[in-house]
């Protein structure tokens, strides 16, 4: 697939040649990518640590990492934190730490591919459940010991896990819990610590630097020495310096947090209101649901017509909103969208019989 050369403008905006696109594909919900002080702290850490730092034993890390998942443990109120190259490696590495031969893995099924990944190369046993109460049925006919794993906002639909529902039945059955918190890590909770820091009954804590830090790499917080295997990587200074100037920020941004949370939820409501199957609540993340992939494809084709960038999967159409995102923008995409399945469906008419 051939991809597009683009020049960001900011978070809604880019430049494509000539083209101006609005996007919707973003997942820098507060803009710190290109916030001064990310940058400058960026560039301080180029200058006192260099560019990269390479070793051929992945258990030597910067003094300036080390001091970076400290402070992380602090501020999700975990014992222990390891970063990595993004949140699929760190997925990935603690469950093949965590799983073991004979432990029952239950994933939630809307849940990042990264955890099923991990859970399949941990060598454990995996099934998935979609409520509580496929949960619980899980947790009574499955072989213990039980890890349970999923998103606090799921990827694919937006929605907000049942968490207190989901700690209660670990805690009753003995389960260790794994959450995902990508899309809430920043953007939720006190100062932003996303939906998992406050709660105790959760062993472990991931998440993405891609999301509100505006940065890359992922991490894995938790309590213990449970995760000793799981080695993890040596980031680049720059980038260090960047997620350390993010989490400055991000307890100070409780004006971009709402700004965001009103717009989404204007979007969402006259998206409703025009006929659309809106899935989550309360997220940047809006997730629209179709009767078909076809009818996704022609929607997500005829909004790039119209300048545009959209997220499909599968029967479902994603657009991320960031606080770039004005008024005006919102405006700009109900319409597109309410043209283009206007046409959709004037188009499915004439093929019927």
């Amino acid at each position: 697939m051939k991809s597009d050369a683009v020049i960001p403008v900011n978070g809604a905006l880019l430049l494509m040649e000539e083209e101006r696109l609005l996007s919707f594909c973003s997942y820098d919900y507060l803009g710190l990518a290109e916030h001064p002080e990310v940058k400058k702290n960026a560039m301080k850490f180029l200058l006192e640590h260099g560019v990269a730092f390479s070793s051929s034993s992945r258990e030597i890390i910067l003094f300036c990492q080390r001091k970076l998942e400290e402070r992380l443990s602090a501020w999700m109120q975990r014992d222990k934190t390891l970063l990595f190259s993004s949140r699929t490696e760190a997925n990935c590495a603690a469950l093949r730490a965590i799983g073991q031969e004979g432990m029952t893995i239950l994933i939630e099924e809307t849940s990042h591919f990264s955890l099923r990944r991990g859970a399949k190369e941990s060598g454990a046993k995996i099934a998935l459940f979609s409520t509580p109460d496929e949960l619980e049925q899980l947790l009574q006919t499955t072989d213990a010991p039980h890890l349970v794993a999923l998103e606090s906002i799921s990827s694919l639909t937006g929605e907000v896990a049942l968490l207190q529902e989901i700690a209660d039945l670990a805690k009753r059955y003995e389960a260790l819990l794994y959450v995902d918190g990508s899309h809430c890590f920043g953007m939720a909770g006190d100062e932003g610590r996303g939906l998992c820091a406050d709660r105790d009954e959760i062993d472990f804590i991931s998440g993405s630097f891609a999301k509100a830090c505006g940065a890359y790499g992922g991490f894995v917080s938790y309590r213990g020495p449970v995760l000793e295997e799981a080695m993890p990587t040596s980031l680049p200074p720059p980038l260090i310096g960047a997620i350390d100037a993010a989490l400055h920020l991000l307890p100070h941004m409780e004006g971009e947090r709402k700004q965001l949370h009103q717009r989404q939820h204007w979007l969402r409501n006259q998206l409703r209101l025009s006929g659309f199957t809106v899935r989550g609540e309360c997220t940047p993340l809006v997730v629209l649901s179709f009767e078909g992939r076809e009818e996704v494809q022609h929607i997500h084709k005829q909004l790039r017509d119209a300048h545009i960038l959209s997220m499909a999967c599968d029967e479902r159409l994603l657009l991320a909103l960031n606080i770039c995102h004005m008024p005006d923008h919102c405006h700009e995409v109900l319409d597109k969208l309410c043209l283009a399945r206007a046409e959709s469906h004037a188009i499915a008419h004439r093929s019927s019989p």
